[in-house]
């Protein structure tokens, strides 16, 4: 770190002291080989929690901003505790008292950082999204809801829900069950904070062994689900790509709320030497209820005795585990220091460590071809060869689609007179039109099928087993195309009609100017791609109300839990034929009862959450 830091830290020790260089700045040699003059200010040292350890000589399970003692790492302190003084620890350093920095939780070693007099080493720590929420907090919350399930009955019921997730734009289905998965990577784990809730929610208000539950069981899931919801929705909020005062009072209160119910996992904190002590008592217990056995003849009385000997058991283990067990690790309590980073550093996202750390694939891939004795040059062999035969490959593709085209395309590609002139931007235009109509192909409804062009709207309502299709058609024409509507259903029926099983919805991005391209799939009675069954995606539709014509939703809010169910109460009247511009995007719902209930899963993007936020 020294050697990295070395021309930041040679500015200070040539005598320039930080006015002047704030006033004047230093020439520097930027990468386009111009000379500019800057102010070099290290502004943030961006690293995952144990390099920042490392790097300040803090001592483990201590945070590295503030002086929270280490068995209050979880909970929420009524007032900020005060940030380190790193002047404090240099004089200790100095005057070589080691008591003192054990105290604070310091190593006896220098902090790089200590000598660039403008920067304060506990400011500059930027927060890291992939190791603090998608590795660390999103890692633990998986952990606690494996061990509810399990204590419930429930995980077999989650990993059928979590098999059959529907798919959506920007999100990657698993292709394992829950269970089978042994390692999770970060873009899997940030996948897995979108649909947790949803799918916990399912597993748990599923109507499976419902009907006999207790009310400790019912308060006990209420409980776990408010501490997934606001847990997952600090999460999401924290990853907005801009903050207001408004939104960082609701990270205030997701992580408050968090707390007010998080202890629902405790049990599931307990350490291994928690755990052997707990399971050693049990033990002990059962050889002191075996000797009362004798005193009972008949079965039922021994049965009866059994059953509660294993319940004074299981409440001894819950007893010891939860005596040791706490929410006192380093990241959960990072997630308070949240709020005043933001005003600090901006929006959290764009300090996520995601887009580095896949860049360290391709390096170990290549190490582990090395002979691993001169593994530097021939890394550098290896990733060069790739990127090349990368490029050429792209380069065939490229070639291969212009190499269909009429002869003329070839000739203006090829730099060739067309027409008698030909201009350089003419080419480029030219291949701009090549590649739009590429495009275009590409997403043609019937493209990799037979396109069957003489279908009835009869027909139509046959192949897909639509029988009200032509009646709700109808009254479609009746009330929004008079003009054209026909005489009756019997002439409507021999419309002309076609299939698509693919639209193209544009839906506005959150917090920005792009748009992002929703492809809804429905294939009918078709299988889609040769899978076993066919797909139908579920949509949203525009729904104006009579009355004052504004934009409604036709169900209740969606409470403390914040999870918003839709259902299907079997009425006919619930068929609609609606316009295509009135499809807003695709809708990612969770199966809560087979063909009836299902929950809306509103954290699948900020778009959907923010519009449904209850």
């Amino acid at each position: 770190m020294r050697i990295v830091l070395r021309p930041l830290v040679h500015l200070y020790e040539d005598g320039s002291d930080t006015d002047s260089l704030q006033a004047g700045g230093v020439e520097v040699l930027c990468a386009d080989e111009k000379v500019r003059k800057c102010v070099p200010i290290l502004c943030t040292w961006h690293a995952d929690y144990m390099e920042n350890i490392n790097i300040h000589g803090i001592k483990l399970n201590l945070c590295p901003m503030c002086t929270v003692p280490k068995e209050a790492l979880g909970t929420l302190p009524k007032t900020a505790y005060s940030q380190r003084d790193h002047l404090r620890y240099q004089q200790y350093l100095r005057s070589k008292n080691t008591a003192l920095l054990d105290k604070h939780g310091m190593k006896p070693i220098s902090n790089a950082l200590w000598s660039l007099p403008t920067v304060s080493p506990q400011e500059v720590m930027s927060p890291d999204i992939l190791h603090n929420i998608h590795s660390g907090i999103m890692e633990h919350l998986m952990e606690w809801i494996d061990g509810f399930l399990k204590k419930h009955n429930r995980l077999s019921v989650f990993d059928d829900i979590w098999s059959n997730i529907p798919p959506y734009p920007g999100y990657f289905r698993p292709n394992k069950p829950y269970r089978s998965v042994t390692q999770w990577s970060g873009k899997e784990m940030r996948y897995f904070g979108r649909v947790i809730l949803a799918c916990f929610t399912a597993a748990l208000r599923g109507q499976v062994d419902n009907q006999g539950m207790d009310g400790a069981t019912h308060v006990s899931f209420s409980k776990a689900i408010k501490a997934v919801r606001y847990l997952s929705d600090f999460c999401l909020m924290a990853q907005y790509p801009s903050h207001t005062q408004e939104t960082v009072t609701y990270m205030k209160n997701y992580l408050t709320k968090f707390h007010e119910y998080s202890d629902v996992f405790i049990e599931f904190r307990a350490r291994k030497a928690a755990k052997k002590h707990a399971k050693k008592a049990a033990k002990e217990l059962a050889l002191d209820q075996a000797t009362l056995y004798d005193y009972f003849k008949t079965a039922t009385q021994k049965a009866n005795l059994r059953k509660e000997h294993r319940e004074e058991r299981a409440a001894l283990v819950q007893d010891i585990v939860q005596c040791n067990s706490s929410f006192n690790f380093p990241k959960l309590h990072l997630l308070s220091h949240y709020a005043e980073q933001v005003f600090r550093f901006g929006s959290l996202l764009q300090y996520s460590t995601e887009i580095s750390e896949a860049m360290h694939k391709p390096l170990k891939d290549a190490y582990r071809r090395s002979n691993k004795v001169d593994a530097t040059e021939q890394i550098l062999d290896i990733y060069t060869r790739t990127h090349s035969m990368a490029m050429l490959e792209k380069n065939l593709v490229a070639w291969s689609r212009i190499l269909l085209l009429p002869r003329e395309y070839l000739d203006a590609l090829e730099g060739r007179e067309l027409d008698g002139e030909q201009s350089k931007v003419d080419q480029e235009q030219l291949i701009v039109r090549l590649m739009q109509k590429q495009h275009i192909e590409e997403i043609v409804p019937g493209k990799h099928g037979k396109r069957r062009r003489d279908l009835k709207l009869l027909d139509v309502a046959d192949e897909l087993h639509l029988p009200r299709l032509v009646e709700l058609t109808y009254k479609f024409f009746q009330l929004h195309y008079m003009h054209a509507c026909p005489a009756d259903e019997d002439k409507l029926a021999t419309y002309p009609a076609e299939i698509f099983t693919a639209i193209d919805i544009k839906v506005p991005d959150f917090q920005g100017q792009e748009i992002q391209r929703h492809i809804a799939r429905c294939t009918g009675t078709r299988r889609f791609r040769n899978r076993s069954a066919p797909r139908a995606d579920w949509v949203w539709v525009r729904y104006k109300a009579k009355e004052d014509n504004r934009v409604t939703l036709p169900w209740l809010g969606a409470g403390e839990e914040g999870i918003v169910r839709v259902e299907n109460r079997g009425e006919d009247k619930s068929d609609r034929v609606v316009n295509v511009s009135d499809i807003e995007g695709i809708a990612h719902l969770i199966e809560l009862e087979p063909g009836r209930c299902w929950i809306v899963n509103s954290r699948i993007d900020l778009t959907t959450w923010n519009q449904l936020y209850d």
